[in-house]
């Protein structure tokens, strides 16, 4: 199973913190969610943990558990994720955010594009 970690900081004050924890919430259900693995078997996609900020996901990340994934809830922690990235380059980082950033190019996976408004969304918004 892998492991994921989501970091909680708060970022640009677009959401409330409820709206946040919420966010956080279906964001770790999304990730949990049971998968099939095997012939009539399930089970959870990941083992999914939040955690505070940066630095508590670097002390995970150095602990030497393995952690597949971080995901940060903010475009505000672009600076620790990039950081993160060149440390633990083997662990994906992952910035969830409704703010794209101006004049960067914009990467999306083709596997995240699953309908036409998707595309219309990541392309004309």
């Amino acid at each position: 199973m892998k492991s994921v970690l989501i970091v909680g900081t708060q970022g640009w004050n677009q959401l409330e913190p409820k709206d946040y924890a919420d966010f956080i919430t279906a964001v770790k259900g999304a990730l949990e969610a049971e998968v099939q693995v095997g012939n009539n078997v399930r089970e959870p996609a990941a083992e999914v943990e939040v955690v505070a900020n940066p630095q508590e996901a670097e002390a995970h990340l150095r602990s030497g558990r393995r952690i597949n994934s971080v995901v940060f809830v903010s475009r505000g922690e672009q600076e620790h994720a990039e950081r993160l990235a060149k440390m633990f380059p083997r662990t994906r980082m992952t910035i969830l955010t409704g703010l794209i950033p101006d004049g960067l190019v914009v990467w999306v996976s083709k596997h995240w594009i699953g309908s036409s408004d998707s595309i219309r969304e990541h392309v004309l918004d």
